[in-house]
């Protein structure tokens, strides 16, 4: 990968135009006033004990599953009780990260998985999360007790969301007030045919897709415009917000609300086969509007719709995020600083390190550094 303090990747972005349909309604968990930072903290090391099956022994946090589901009817399921969603949330899920389980895990000495009996079906789940050293059990707990806002359910935001789930995440918003169209579909995952056919809303039926794949996840689908009328009410209870949205100006609502509010967020964009992203953390780096002062013109960008996109570009993009996005909810000091811009058709990668702008009218205070 090419490290340079070079020129800065123009960002790729498109066009916005979608009605607002649905007044968001906050999570019913709690959060810091506003302005205060997260509450997460540096995870500790999973412990093994000292004997050649390496038996883990893991404290998962874990939404209990509907009545009937093989994972609350499992073996050895030992859940306590039961959140709720807000009330006239559209597509909200009943469940939440609100009770713990515990589960013991083992691995052979040769490298294989096994269980012994009456472990409970989540510890199965999410075994893989527990052998890789940067998660483990107690960073598997601290996922299941995070929080975020997908901004947009398109090609980058439904990749990110659908990862996020599938990690353990225990609550997701979406946010998108678009409906599917047939162009859509040779890059955004979460749709089909029939919703194309039928131009449902993006983000009930993202949020459908996505409680198959994880019941145990509080899933929250607003269909509603991003803007400074909405934005704060979206952010309540949130820990860290992922960008799939496709123009400037929603973005610098969610980047100047971020860094008011103290939430870390990880922008993303993709034209063509190139993406770029960059993770956002208030006060301790550059904020989208010091790298981008001004949105630049609309038609001196390339854009989605001028210049096309391939499928391949965001959903790596959105992956990227996704492990910016899981690093924040651990809490962990690795969360890369660099601005990554990407050309997938060429193989290219280039970090560009980016300051805070002192004079930045968002995050600026005249003393700032980078």
């Amino acid at each position: 990968m090419q490290r340079t303090g070079s020129q800065v990747p123009a960002s790729p972005h498109s066009s916005w135009s979608a009605p607002v349909a649905q007044t968001p309604q906050a999570f019913t968990r709690s959060r810091d006033a506003p302005g205060s930072q997260s509450r997460l903290s540096p995870p500790s090391q999973a412990r093994t004990a000292p004997h050649s099956r390496n038996v883990w022994t893991a404290r998962i946090r874990a939404s209990p599953p509907p009545p009937g589901h093989p994972y609350r009817e499992g073996r050895g399921a030992s859940i306590a009780g039961h959140g709720t969603s807000p009330p006239g949330c559209a597509g909200s899920a009943s469940s939440g990260p609100d009770a713990a389980l515990t589960a013991r895990t083992t691995r052979t000495q040769d490298g294989g998985d096994g269980a012994e009996d009456g472990m409970d079906e989540l510890a199965i789940r999410y075994q893989r999360h527990l052998a890789f050293d940067r998660i483990g059990a107690e960073g598997q707990r601290r996922l299941a007790r995070g929080s975020v806002l997908v901004a947009g359910c398109g090609a980058l935001g439904g990749a990110a969301a659908v990862l996020l789930v599938r990690a353990g995440v225990g609550a997701v918003r979406l946010v998108d007030s678009d409906r599917v169209e047939p162009s859509n579909l040779p890059r955004q995952i979460l749709y089909d045919e029939a919703d194309a056919a039928a131009g449902v809303a993006k983000a009930p039926r993202a949020a459908e897709r996505l409680r198959a794949a994880n019941s145990a996840c509080r899933i929250e689908a607003h269909v509603v415009r991003i803007d400074a009328d909405t934005i704060d009410a979206l952010l309540d209870g949130i820990d860290v917000v992922v960008d799939g949205l496709d123009n400037f100006a929603a973005r610098y609502v969610v980047n100047d609300a971020c860094v008011r509010r103290g939430v870390p967020w990880v922008y993303g964009g993709v034209v063509g086969a190139t993406g770029v992203t960059l993770t956002v953390r208030p006060r301790l780096g550059p904020c989208l509007r010091c790298v981008f002062p001004e949105a630049p013109p609309e038609d001196a960008v390339p854009t989605c719709r001028t210049h096309g996109v391939v499928a391949p570009a965001p959903v790596t993009i959105a992956a990227l995020e996704t492990i910016e996005t899981l690093k924040l909810l651990l809490g962990r000091d690795d969360v890369r600083p660099e601005l990554l811009s990407l050309d997938l058709w060429d193989g290219s990668f280039r970090a560009v390190r980016v300051a805070r702008a002192p004079a930045c009218p968002a995050c600026g205070d005249g003393t700032a550094r980078g």
